[in-house]
Order: C-alpha cells, then structure tokens, then sequence
C-alpha cells in the first residue's frame, strides 16, 4: 500500500491496477470457449488437467464438430457480402501472397467462426488446426484468427483451451485495450519451422522452460535472437519445480543454453517486485529476451519494487564484509536466509541479486572479489555451462 495524493502517479496507477482485477474477475466467471473440433491424438497430453481447470472455475465450453463449421464457411461464401468486405480489408491492409481462392477460404473462415461465437455466446474460440481443417479447406487457420483477435475475439490453434483463457485474461487485464495473439514456439511439426512472432507486435511468449530452450531452440535461435525480432520468452516452472515429474520436465540446462545464443538477453527475476521492475522495462524495449521464472509462489525479497532498480544492474540486496554470496531467481531469498545464519556464526555476508545474467554485471562481482575474502555463488541451475 502506498500513501498518496490524488495528482499521484502511484494513484492513477492504483486505480487502473484495481480496474483491471475487476474486469479480470468480471471476465473470467463470464467466459464461455467456443471449441471447433477435437484436438489431435498427439497433443492428448496438454489436455490432463484441462477438465479440472473447467469445473473448479465454472469455465463453460461449447464444442462443435468440424462440418457445422464448414457449413457455415460454405454459407457465408454463398452470400458473399461479409466475406468481400474481408478480402478487401486484407487487401488494403495486408501483402497478400496466397491465390484468389485461398483468401476467399481465409475470409468464409474468419466470418464463420465470428457467426459461430456470436451464435453460442462465447468470447474467445479453441481450433483444430493440424491436418482436418487443411483437408477442409486447404488453408491454415492463423490469418483468420488474427482478424478476429483484431477485433477483440481471442483465437487460438490446436484446440488449446488453456490458451484460450489465458488469452481471454490477458486482454482483461489490459481493459481490452490491446489484441493479444497467442502462438506456440515449441510445438513446430518435424520438417516445419513456424515464425511464432508478429513484428508489428510486442509478443511475450510463455512455455515450461524445459521445452522453450530444448523443443524450441530453432525458433528461438533462427526466429527471435538472429532476426532480432522482438519477442520476450518467458520460461515458466524454471529449474526443478515440476519436482515428481522428473528431468523430462526439468530445466538445469535453459540458462546455459539460451545464455550461448548470440542476441538474447537472460533475467531471472527473484520475486514479484522485480519481475514487476524488470517487465516493465523490457515491455519498452525492442530487444528480444528470455525471463525464467519458477512454478510456485515464492517469499519476497524486496519490500516494494526497488528504487535503485536499474536495466542489467545487479542489486545489492545486503551488505557484508567477509563473503559474497551472488545468487539469481528463486535462489536469492535463500542466499538471505543463509546469510542470516552465517551472521549468528560472526559471519558477514553480502547478498547480490544477480537477475541479469546476462549481460552479466561484472563490475559487481570484480567489487565484492576485491571487498570481501570470498564469493560464492547460488543457482537453479547444472554446474555446467
């Protein structure tokens, strides 16, 4: 909480903070997905909790088979008007590089899903996109999806109802300012690479860290750092904390991986202020990034976002004389706590938050070599790399 006067920066920003967790609470027990076929056999293992996560948050869906949305594809073509309207926008806006009949295909798709949403009362929509719709229709969906996220219906491929509501969350959180475009970096089929980033935008893709730097190591390499695209890739459930489902889902590997890419920038935040000091920072800039955060609510370090804060500056987060601990991520509140007991042995130990990792800040440790008798460091992370 912070006192403040009504002419306040603090204040306008509390205000629209507090409306934004209104529309987010307001949206999300109003939201109904509107499902256009069933996912593929090979993506059955994202759908393990997704009953689950429907029935505890009263999330509705309103499944559809494949052939009520190509009779609607086929209607719309039959009447002409909206889809005509369509391909001339794409026109006018868009370098259109597929035939005639492609960018009719697009448009019918676009304005059937739209009349499907509007006809069952959803607010966004969950696609099959793998191999039926193709054999449909000869397109992809992804250009019809993009018209109506424009429009502030939030489209997503492979069936992906997690992503379809956290699509739906997002733009609640931002008031519905901002279309938000979801696409999946680490799910290319074999032999094809896919362009998970839309210059135009500012894209932050989220994945378990363990496969963004492993599944998606092209596209992350070739797409975002290469191209210097401006893409920020956040690694979620970083290190060890999918904990049981062992090293197929551990990440001991991403920061040493992704760290040898030429082009990216490496964070670990290591609490919620300074993932709050660090994005906002990063949601100006054009420079791609990856941001590993772990999976479970972790202590704070800092009282408040850090006054001190500065862009690939690590933070002095105590002082001490005798040894430096350097720690990054969820490892930081830790280093603290060690140093608290290393203080009842008549040991005075500095605490560095190191967050970038990289560029690292190599002042700050030439400093603590040359005033303290020894530096120790702490990450989530193999010894390799």
């Amino acid at each position: 909480m912070t006192n403040c006067r009504l002419t306040d920066p603090e204040f306008e920003r509390g205000v629209k903070d507090f409306l934004a967790v209104c529309n987010v609470v307001k949206v999300f027990r109003h939201t109904r997905i509107l499902q256009i076929a069933p996912r593929p056999f090979d993506f059955w293992s994202t759908m393990c909790n997704e009953g689950e996560l429907l029935e505890k948050f009263n999330i509705q869906l309103s499944p559809i088979p494949l052939p009520e949305l190509t009779a609607q594809v086929k209607q719309a073509k039959e009447e002409g008007t909206e889809v005509k309207a369509v391909m001339d926008y794409c026109k006018e806006k868009m370098n259109v590089c597929v035939t005639e009949e492609q960018l009719e295909n697009i448009a019918a798709l676009k304005v059937a899903m739209r009349r499907l949403a509007d006809q069952y009362g959803c607010n966004a929509v969950a696609i099959q996109c793998w191999n039926a719709l193709q054999g449909e229709l000869g397109i992809m969906p992804c250009a019809a999806n993009s018209l109506l996220n424009e429009e502030g219906l939030p489209v997503v491929c492979e069936t992906d109802i997690h992503g379809a509501i956290t699509a739906v969350m997002a733009e609640a959180a931002d008031l519905n300012r901002t279309p938000l475009l979801l696409r999946g970096l680490d799910r290319a089929p074999p032999g094809q690479r896919k362009r998970g980033a839309v210059a135009a935008l500012r894209p932050f893709a989220a994945s378990p860290a363990s496969f963004l730097s492993t599944r998606s190591m092209e596209q992350v390499k070739v797409d975002v750092a290469y191209s210097h695209t401006n893409v920020k890739l956040i690694g979620i459930s970083g290190g060890i904390s999918y904990g049981a489902l062992g090293m197929t889902h551990h990440s001991a590997q991403d920061i040493a991986a992704l760290a040898s890419i030429p082009g990216l920038r490496v964070y670990l935040p290591s609490d919620r202020f300074l993932t709050q000091a660090l994005l906002e920072v990063l949601v100006e800039d054009n420079d791609p990034a990856y941001i590993r955060v772990g999976r479970n609510a972790v202590e704070d370090v800092y009282d408040s976002v850090p006054e001190n804060f500065q862009m690939d500056k690590a933070l002095t987060v105590r002082e001490g004389r005798d040894v430096t601990l350097i720690a990054c991520g969820e490892l930081v509140r830790p280093a603290l706590d060690a140093a608290l007991l290393l203080e009842e042995k008549g040991i005075s130990a500095r605490v560095i938050d190191m967050y970038c990792v990289k560029p690292l800040d190599k002042e700050v440790v030439l400093q603590a070599a040359r005033e303290t008798k020894a530096i120790v460091t702490a990450e989530e992370h193999s010894i390799y790399g």
